[in-house]
């Protein structure tokens, strides 16, 4: 076959289908950490078929350097770029040779696609062997092994961690020397990659070799597969600051676009793709003891073996997975490969990957992260159907709201601030006429317990009550100084008493502990948890108020995000976290005690801020094209106003971040959200009314166990599974969206929210 020729110096990918350069394309200047070979087969194929012309760039490649080098060659590259150059410069290596580069010698560079997921360095043994035998048996104990030098320090420091300084003898042996090394008995073990030269020593051999990865020999409780213990096996990276330009963006898009689509097509016929890569490999990357295998046959099998770090497990090609990039620098960091200091993981973490889903910041505009537009929004729907449940009702909504200790300080100097009252969370009793709903208030001292219980329960049994919330006066940490006990008492009677409320239907504060594992419950599911409602569970107001806000911004689906929830509170950052999970992101909590927070806070794409720590994020804890959610703010006590967690900037929004207004994002969501939980606790209620229940009664039994409501005596449910079918039809032919279980007492509800058109014959 003919061979085209590429020269050893700086080249051009050789120009295919007769295509001619032209001044408008981008340069890539492409550093390789290897010969051209099956491995960069996206690359051939994307120029093979025209996609990089298509995409408007054109790619250079430089050829290999010295392991570990290639950083440095990369930004020599850039440096020395004339003033006019509008090229970028991206090279390529495996992770466990970045990110010790980058901890060397700080090379300001990062990390913005990964083409080979996984690592296939191995240890191999000849097939019968009784080196085989140890290395099958998962160990190295004892072994003569041979590793090529730019893998030295690695499997060094593996080995010591896995048998000690006395436990094996390393060999420092080329590439060209293996096989001749392994036969001869000079060696018991050798350092190979699984995806080339295993198939060589198979060819030769007629049997496979005996193989180790790496990775077995790394730290066993990191959450990874042995593949991924170490990362991945080539990762393309670029000078930071080029990263950052904004001008950069498009022709780094396009160039990582028109490289997987070249994978997408190597993948679909590998054979062609093979023949096309031995037309354009260097013949110093081809074995030279591949028995009776051919050129093109070794080629294809390399690309079989190729696919799965390619593609992995589904997974969209060139996507970082965050969590496991983060974990294995970490496991990098343990085994001593990071000297100096610890890695900032934001200096080898994704920085712009096409092929992840769209940026979850494409839908949160201005108009859609405005709070107040959508709270007013919502008053009126819930205002209608408060009128509706109202007419079967014979009465309108009822909230009761239990205060343990006297919070009324604290809401006279918040009310009204940027809110109307009549949207203020502080403001209730003007916020639920607002809605047509009645607000009453009762007061508890602050640590009678005894009366608090009774309180509860007696609200949980009284049928013109609909739904009640527990609220207790914010207590700074300056007055707790020193008094921990002051603290954990009050919460301590907070959870006791919603504890012991026995119906969710009523808890529109998601303050219970069923509310909370229903959340999760509902997320294990991937069970979508919505602004609106969690099955029989009312969502928690803070959490229904940012779901709101994610819903308008078209971010309902958050596959393949990782969000970082900052708080573990109830009431907010633990539901918080479950709503996510609902909506398939992958979410870390953080907290009070969490070390290097930044560390995570610079990997998310979405940040969920709900401390209540005024300025708690600064700018530099944030990434580019991130959204940034705000929960909790702060009184300000210099001046009537409210600190939000992380205050909004010019420079921000510069770089594509987004922040959540405060005053007027989530916040001026709650107090709506809250009521909407209310209407829908009486429309469970009206819906059995209207629906053959009678006027919905309550009996106060022995305990929390023993409170029946709606009309149904413990014997005779007033409806049954054969009833509620035929309510299905009567109000939604076709639409599952009723449910009885003993686990809500009998009590009827919907697995979506109660509207109006569910009471159009009220």
């Amino acid at each position: 076959m003919l061979r085209r020729s590429i020269s050893t110096s700086m080249m051009r990918l050789p120009l295919i289908r007769g295509m001619s350069t032209s001044s408008n394309l981008t340069k890539i200047i492409f550093q390789l950490d290897y010969h051209i070979s099956s491995q960069f087969a996206g690359l051939l194929v994307a120029q093979e078929e025209g996609l990089y012309h298509a995409a408007g760039v054109e790619v250079e490649l430089i050829p290999p350097v010295t392991p570990g080098q290639e950083p440095k060659s990369v930004l020599n590259a850039y440096a020395g770029r004339s003033p006019d150059e509008d090229a970028l410069y991206l090279g390529c290596c495996e992770q466990n040779v970045l990110v010790p580069a980058i901890t060397a010698d700080r090379s300001p560079v990062v990390a913005v696609s990964t083409m080979l997921h996984g690592s296939p360095l191995a240890l191999a043994s000849l097939s019968g062997t009784a080196a085989a035998e140890t290395l099958a048996q998962g160990s190295v104990y004892g072994l003569r092994i041979g590793v090529q030098p730019d893998c030295t320090q690695l499997l060094g420091q593996l080995l010591e961690l896995e048998v000690g300084d006395a436990g094996v003898t390393m060999v420092e042996i080329e590439r060209g020397g293996k096989f001749d090394a392994l036969s001869s008995g000079t060696i018991d073990a050798v350092q190979i990659y699984t995806t080339t030269e295993a198939i060589e020593f198979e060819a030769a051999l007629g049997v496979p070799p005996v193989t180790l990865p790496f990775g077995a020999l790394a730290p066993k409780d990191t959450g990874l597969s042995v593949e991924n213990v170490l990362g991945s096996a080539q990762v393309v990276f670029m000078p930071r600051e080029q990263a950052a330009c904004e001008k950069s963006k498009a022709p780094l898009d396009a160039f990582l676009k028109a490289t997987y689509d070249g994978w997408q097509l190597a993948l679909k016929d590998t054979r062609k793709t093979a023949n096309l890569v031995q037309s354009l490999s260097n013949p110093e990357a081809l074995p030279t003891t591949l028995g009776q295998m051919t050129e093109e046959d070794y080629h294809h099998r390399v690309l079989l073996e190729l696919q799965p770090f390619i593609q992995p497990h589904g997974a969209d090609i060139g996507r970082v997975s965050v969590q496991e990039w983060v974990r294995s620098c970490q496991v990098l960091e343990e085994i001593g490969m990071c000297r100096g200091r610890r890695p900032s993981l934001w200096q080898t973490a994704l920085s712009s990957t096409l092929l992840l889903p769209s940026s979850p910041i494409a839908g949160a505009t201005s108009e859609a992260l405005d709070g107040r537009a959508s709270a007013k929004e919502w008053q009126q729907e819930t205002f209608e159907l408060s009128q509706k449940t109202a007419v079967v009702l014979g009465r309108r909504p009822k909230l009761k709201i239990i205060r343990l200790g006297d919070t009324t300080a604290e809401a006279t100097k918040r009310a009204g601030l940027f809110i109307p009252d009549d949207m203020s969370w502080f403001s209730k009793v003007k916020a639920g006429a607002a809605v047509g709903v009645d607000v009453e208030e009762v007061t508890v001292a602050e640590h009678d317990l005894e009366a608090l219980h009774s309180i509860v329960l007696d609200a949980d049994c009284d049928p013109s009550v609909d739904a009640f919330i527990l609220e207790r006066p914010t207590v700074t940490e300056d007055a707790l100084e020193g008094d921990h006990s002051a603290r954990q008492v009050t919460k301590s009677a907070i959870l006791e008493a919603a504890a012991s409320l026995s119906s969710v239907g009523k808890d529109v504060d998601g303050a219970t502990d069923a509310a909370l594992g229903h959340a999760w419950s509902l997320a294990s599911q991937r069970t979508g948890v919505t602004s609106n409602r969690m099955g029989a569970a009312h969502v928690a107001p803070t959490v229904a108020g940012m779901l709101r806000l994610l819903d308008r911004a078209g971010l309902q689906d958050l596959t393949g995000k990782l969000a970082v929830v900052v708080g573990r509170s109830h009431l907010v950052g633990s539901p918080i976290a479950a709503s996510l999970v609902a909506r398939d992101a992958t979410v870390i909590v953080t907290h009070s005690r969490t070390a290097s927070l930044s560390d995570l806070t610079l990997q998310a794409d979405i940040v969920i801020v709900a401390a209540g720590g005024a300025g708690l994020l600064t700018p530099e804890m944030i990434s580019r094209d991130t959204l940034v959610v705000n929960v909790g703010t702060t009184l300000d006590s210099q001046g009537p106003c409210l600190r939000p967690d992380v205050e909004q900037g010019d420079d921000q929004k510069e770089q594509g971040i987004v922040v959540t207004p405060s005053p007027g994002g989530v916040g001026s969501l709650c107090c709506a959200a809250l009521f909407h939980n209310v209407v829908q606790a009486a429309a469970a209620t009206a819906a059995l009314t209207h629906n053959g229940g009678g006027r919905a009664s309550q009996q106060k039994g022995s305990g929390a166990g023993d409170r029946i409501r709606d009309g149904c005596t413990a014997d005779e449910p007033t409806l049954d599974l054969a009833q509620t079918a035929e309510l299905v039809d009567a109000y939604e032919p076709g639409l599952a969206d009723w449910s009885v279980g003993e686990l809500y007492d009998g009590c009827l509800s919907l697995n979506r929210s109660f509207t109006c058109r569910d009471f159009q014959a009220a």
